[in-house]
């Protein structure tokens, strides 16, 4: 079963949390939070597994709950990506490739500023073209 996830970084006080959120669409009152997104990912699997044989228990058989082979389809805020590719994406490579100015990158992220779903269109269009351009290089 396909199940969303949505990994965000929060903000608190008006500056991005240092803990990353996930919640699952599909599963009502499930979240997890962790340090990085590669701890919360590992979180994940676990703590809806804890969370599935609760509900069960209480006699919920929601599809989710019965079908346990799940995959799982991230979706990330650009806080959290940018915390996934820590050490080889910043906001001044998120810029570049994206084509945006830093500065919106860096509103976009702290919360100052939303993009609009064209923006996001955009970043995302622009993210998967420099992947595809990555993945026709071959080494000599």
């Amino acid at each position: 079963m396909k199940l969303n996830v949505f990994v965000e970084k929060p903000l608190t006080d008006g500056k991005p949390a240092t803990n990353l959120s996930a919640y699952i669409a599909e599963v009502q009152g499930f979240i997890t939070v962790a340090p990085n997104v590669r701890t919360l990912q590992r979180k994940i699997k676990d703590a809806l597994e804890f969370h599935a044989d609760g509900m069960a228990e209480d006699g919920f058989q929601d599809p989710w709950i019965i079908d346990r082979n799940w995959e799982f389809i991230y979706h990330y805020d650009l806080g959290a990506l940018l915390d996934l590719y820590q050490g080889v994406f910043n906001r001044t490579n998120l810029a570049r490739v994206t084509g945006l100015h830093e500065s919106i990158i860096k509103q976009y992220i702290a919360g100052t500023k939303t993009p609009s779903k064209k923006q996001l269109l955009r970043i995302q269009n622009n993210l998967h073209s420099f992947a595809a351009g990555l993945s026709e290089i071959h080494i000599l």
